[in-house]
Protein backbone atom coordinates (compact mmCIF):
# COMPACT_ATOMS: atom_id res chain seq x y z
CA UNK A 1 0.00 0.00 0.00
CA UNK A 2 1.48 3.51 -0.92
CA UNK A 3 0.88 6.89 0.64
CA UNK A 4 -1.66 8.74 -1.10
CA UNK A 5 -0.05 12.36 -1.27
CA UNK A 6 -3.18 13.68 0.06
CA UNK A 7 -6.38 12.91 1.64
CA UNK A 8 -8.75 15.05 3.62
CA UNK A 9 -10.65 14.18 7.04
CA UNK A 10 -12.99 16.34 8.53
CA UNK A 11 -12.18 18.61 11.67
CA UNK A 12 -8.74 19.65 13.12
CA UNK A 13 -6.15 17.01 13.03
CA UNK A 14 -4.40 16.76 16.06
CA UNK A 15 -2.20 13.45 16.32
CA UNK A 16 -1.61 11.00 13.60
CA UNK A 17 0.04 7.29 15.14
CA UNK A 18 0.85 4.26 13.15
CA UNK A 19 2.74 1.07 14.55
CA UNK A 20 3.29 0.29 11.03
CA UNK A 21 5.17 1.77 8.29
CA UNK A 22 2.76 0.41 5.82
CA UNK A 23 -0.62 1.35 7.99
CA UNK A 24 -3.14 2.00 8.53
CA UNK A 25 -2.89 5.04 10.25
CA UNK A 26 -4.85 6.53 13.34
CA UNK A 27 -5.68 10.12 13.80
CA UNK A 28 -7.13 12.27 16.66
CA UNK A 29 -8.70 15.14 16.22
CA UNK A 30 -12.13 17.04 16.64
CA UNK A 31 -14.88 18.11 14.28
CA UNK A 32 -17.33 21.19 13.91
CA UNK A 33 -17.38 21.03 17.87
CA UNK A 34 -14.09 20.82 19.35
CA UNK A 35 -15.72 19.71 22.54
CA UNK A 36 -15.86 16.25 20.86
CA UNK A 37 -12.93 14.05 19.95
CA UNK A 38 -13.18 12.39 16.99
CA UNK A 39 -10.87 8.94 16.33
CA UNK A 40 -10.41 7.96 12.86
CA UNK A 41 -8.63 4.69 11.54
CA UNK A 42 -7.82 5.09 7.85
CA UNK A 43 -5.85 2.97 5.50
CA UNK A 44 -3.05 4.87 3.49
CA UNK A 45 -4.68 5.88 0.46
CA UNK A 46 -7.24 7.76 2.92
CA UNK A 47 -10.19 5.44 3.05
CA UNK A 48 -12.02 5.36 6.64
CA UNK A 49 -12.03 2.05 8.25
CA UNK A 50 -13.67 3.24 11.15
CA UNK A 51 -14.65 6.26 13.39
CA UNK A 52 -15.56 7.04 17.00
CA UNK A 53 -16.25 9.94 18.97
CA UNK A 54 -16.02 10.79 22.65
CA UNK A 55 -16.91 13.90 25.00
CA UNK A 56 -13.88 16.55 24.79
CA UNK A 57 -12.25 19.24 26.03
CA UNK A 58 -10.80 21.02 22.96
CA UNK A 59 -7.54 20.00 23.32
CA UNK A 60 -7.51 16.02 22.05
CA UNK A 61 -4.83 14.13 24.30
CA UNK A 62 -3.81 10.31 22.58
CA UNK A 63 -1.34 7.90 22.65
CA UNK A 64 -0.79 4.88 20.88
CA UNK A 65 0.56 1.81 22.52
CA UNK A 66 3.22 -1.44 20.51
CA UNK A 67 0.28 -3.54 20.66
CA UNK A 68 -1.94 -0.76 18.43
CA UNK A 69 -4.20 0.01 21.44
CA UNK A 70 -4.93 4.07 21.21
CA UNK A 71 -5.36 5.24 24.57
CA UNK A 72 -7.59 8.42 24.17
CA UNK A 73 -8.07 10.98 27.77
CA UNK A 74 -11.34 12.38 27.79
CA UNK A 75 -13.82 13.32 30.10
CA UNK A 76 -16.79 12.11 31.63
CA UNK A 77 -18.93 12.61 34.76
CA UNK A 78 -17.15 10.51 37.02
CA UNK A 79 -13.72 12.11 36.36
CA UNK A 80 -11.09 11.91 33.50
CA UNK A 81 -10.80 8.28 31.52
CA UNK A 82 -8.29 6.79 29.81
CA UNK A 83 -9.77 4.53 27.32
CA UNK A 84 -7.90 1.84 24.88
CA UNK A 85 -9.28 1.57 21.60
CA UNK A 86 -8.52 -1.52 20.05
CA UNK A 87 -7.05 -1.63 15.93
CA UNK A 88 -10.49 -2.42 15.10
CA UNK A 89 -12.11 0.16 16.99
CA UNK A 90 -13.77 -1.78 19.54
CA UNK A 91 -13.76 -0.58 23.61
CA UNK A 92 -10.68 -2.10 25.07
CA UNK A 93 -9.05 -1.50 28.47
CA UNK A 94 -10.60 1.87 30.80
CA UNK A 95 -8.85 3.57 33.54
CA UNK A 96 -10.09 6.34 35.62
CA UNK A 97 -6.86 7.89 37.49
CA UNK A 98 -7.68 10.08 40.25
CA UNK A 99 -8.00 13.83 40.22
CA UNK A 100 -9.48 16.86 41.17
CA UNK A 101 -13.01 18.39 39.58
CA UNK A 102 -11.09 21.47 38.03
CA UNK A 103 -8.22 19.49 36.63
CA UNK A 104 -7.90 17.66 33.12
CA UNK A 105 -5.27 15.73 31.36
CA UNK A 106 -2.60 17.56 29.38
CA UNK A 107 -0.43 15.23 28.52
CA UNK A 108 0.06 11.53 29.26
CA UNK A 109 2.83 8.99 28.71
CA UNK A 110 2.79 5.17 28.42
CA UNK A 111 4.52 2.89 30.49
CA UNK A 112 5.30 -0.74 31.13
CA UNK A 113 2.93 -0.76 33.95
CA UNK A 114 0.98 2.30 33.56
CA UNK A 115 0.79 6.09 32.85
CA UNK A 116 2.80 9.05 33.56
CA UNK A 117 -0.43 11.90 33.63
CA UNK A 118 0.37 15.64 33.81
CA UNK A 119 -2.35 17.52 35.00
CA UNK A 120 -3.66 21.12 34.12
CA UNK A 121 -6.38 23.27 34.90
CA UNK A 122 -9.59 22.10 33.27
CA UNK A 123 -11.07 24.83 30.37
CA UNK A 124 -13.78 26.65 31.26
CA UNK A 125 -16.10 25.65 28.80
CA UNK A 126 -15.52 21.67 30.79
CA UNK A 127 -15.90 23.25 34.05
CA UNK A 128 -18.99 25.14 32.99
CA UNK A 129 -17.90 28.13 34.05
CA UNK A 130 -18.15 31.99 32.73
CA UNK A 131 -15.74 33.70 34.86
CA UNK A 132 -12.29 33.19 35.08
CA UNK A 133 -11.39 31.93 39.03
CA UNK A 134 -9.51 33.36 41.29
CA UNK A 135 -6.61 30.90 42.65
CA UNK A 136 -5.35 28.40 40.25
CA UNK A 137 -3.88 25.30 41.22
CA UNK A 138 -0.60 24.19 40.40
CA UNK A 139 -0.10 21.79 37.26
CA UNK A 140 1.41 18.70 38.31
CA UNK A 141 2.53 15.48 37.13
CA UNK A 142 1.60 11.94 38.34
CA UNK A 143 2.47 7.97 37.91
CA UNK A 144 -0.45 5.27 38.03
CA UNK A 145 -0.76 1.92 37.53
CA UNK A 146 -2.86 0.59 34.31
CA UNK A 147 -6.01 0.05 36.50
CA UNK A 148 -5.84 3.76 37.40
CA UNK A 149 -4.46 3.80 40.82
CA UNK A 150 -1.48 6.29 42.06
CA UNK A 151 1.74 4.58 41.93
CA UNK A 152 3.86 6.12 45.27
CA UNK A 153 7.36 6.74 45.27
CA UNK A 154 9.34 4.11 47.40
CA UNK A 155 10.76 6.78 49.64
CA UNK A 156 10.41 10.78 49.47
CA UNK A 157 12.46 11.83 46.77
CA UNK A 158 13.36 15.26 45.77
CA UNK A 159 10.62 17.28 44.56
CA UNK A 160 7.77 15.84 46.43
CA UNK A 161 5.30 18.17 48.21
CA UNK A 162 6.60 18.36 51.58
CA UNK A 163 4.82 18.55 55.24
CA UNK A 164 4.79 22.22 54.40
CA UNK A 165 2.92 22.07 51.14
CA UNK A 166 6.12 23.11 48.90
CA UNK A 167 5.83 23.11 45.02
CA UNK A 168 5.69 19.56 43.37
CA UNK A 169 8.22 19.08 40.45
CA UNK A 170 8.52 16.29 38.19
CA UNK A 171 9.51 13.79 41.23
CA UNK A 172 12.45 11.32 40.82
CA UNK A 173 10.69 8.19 40.69
CA UNK A 174 8.84 8.91 37.48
Amino acid sequence: MTLSSRFTLPGQVRAVATTDPSGPLTVTGYGANPLAIVITRVDLSGEVAWQRTYPGTGRPQSRMSTDGTLWVAYPDCGGRLLEGVLPDGSTGPTTRPECRPDEEIGAFVLLDDGFAISWVRASRLVRGERSRPTSVPEPRVARYTREGEARLPPHPGPGQRDATGGPALLPAWL
